[in-house]
């Protein structure tokens, strides 16, 4: 990021003229204006009921002298300092990608900076983080899908605003998350129509809220319907799980013939595992992950998956931080619809003699 010093000089080592309205102070457009200057502040901040017609005098007033608000002595006049944090487990991924392009454009379109930071699953660095941004942001979003959050949030001043992204609700925060329910219901019920009959739930970390809704919702699905069976293997939303659990796959008995992963990482990386052992997807095994990332696409096949518009996710999240920092009622949660993506890593079950089935 560029920052400017408050003169700069030219070539010649001259000063550079200042910009036209610089030394033009909100007290010379409240004179002009006929009002006073708390009059001008309200208008230029929008921050109190002023009567159009005045409203048109001052703005006049402004374009008359060019008059150009100072950022950071509005800032202070406000006590707010356009830019808010970000505290997220990873930056690294596509999901993480995604949610922050939507975190960015929805900064854009109110004027605010973003401070970044990511923990690794750390509770110490969460603490860490959000001790550091004291005085310095007007609001915080974090991202903490662990079932626990009262310990991590204790750091944060009562009534500062904070948005928390995914996870469980919060007695004092609201919350942003996504249809972890609706969405693996669509992707177990998907295959269960299809005509698998033993299915496996590729889990999420067990600590974590999201992963703990997705299995729990395979199983109730799964509870509707006593002649299909299901399996776990537990798993922790890396590519590198999808892949070991390939292994474990083919051990199981009876023979899966369709897998639910908790996320598009894990589903990739068992995709790429059992073809590394010889069984094609989904000749042998139908394969469904969770998020919708773009990389799932380009798989080969294209992964079935549950659709999150994570951008999407990214906006309303900021979108509700500021509305919770200019004093506006929120929600205790917002839950954004997820959706069935279907792509060819799903077909019927292999029918026996055919040559489509796997094991012994």
């Amino acid at each position: 990021m560029k920052t400017f010093s408050a003169t700069s000089r030219g070539e010649s080592g001259d000063e550079a003229p200042s910009p036209p309205g610089s030394h033009v102070s909100i007290k010379d457009v409240a004179r002009h204006a006929g009002v006073s200057p708390a009059t001008v502040s309200r208008v230029l901040n929008g921050t109190g009921p002023v009567r159009p017609v005045v409203q048109e005098r001052v703005w006049a007033a402004v374009k008359a002298l060019g008059y150009v608000p100072h950022s950071g002595a509005r800032s202070l006049a406000r006590r707010k300092t356009d830019t808010v944090a970000l505290v997220l487990p990873e930056l690294s991924g596509d999901f993480y990608s995604q949610l922050l392009r939507g975190m960015e454009l929805a900064a854009r379109q109110f004027s605010i900076q973003l401070l970044v930071s990511s923990f690794h699953g750390d509770p110490a660095e969460v603490k860490r983080a959000l001790a550091a941004t004291k005085g310095r942001v007007d609001g915080i979003v974090l991202m903490w899908p662990e079932m626990e959050k009262d310990g991590i949030l204790q750091s944060v001043p009562p009534g500062f605003p904070v948005v928390l992204l995914g996870g469980t609700e919060h007695l004092h925060h609201p919350q942003v998350t996504l249809d972890n329910s609706g969405g693996a219901r669509a992707a177990v019920e998907h295959l269960i129509q299809l005509g698998h009959k033993v299915l496996v739930h590729l889990t999420g970390p067990t600590h974590n809220w999201d992963a703990v809704e997705r299995r729990q919702a395979f199983f109730a699905v799964l509870g509707q319907y006593p002649d299909v069976q299901g399996l776990e293997i537990p798993g922790d939303f890396t590519e590198e799980s999808g892949y070991l659990a390939a292994t474990t796959l083919l051990e199981l008995r009876p023979r899966p013939t369709a897998v639910f992963a908790g996320n598009d990482a894990s589903a990739i990386g068992l995709v790429l595992g059992l073809r590394a052992r010889g069984i094609q997807v989904p000749r042998q095994v139908s394969v469904v992950g969770f998020d919708d990332v773009p990389l799932a696409r380009f798989l080969t096949p294209p992964l079935t998956t549950v659709g999150a518009d994570v951008q999407e996710l990214g906006k309303v999240a900021i979108t509700a931080l500021m509305r919770l920092r200019d004093g506006s009622p929120l929600p205790r949660a917002t839950v954004l619809p997820t959706h069935l993506v279907v792509r060819g890593s799903t077909a019927p079950p292999p029918v026996p003699g055919e040559g489509g089935a796997y094991g012994s």
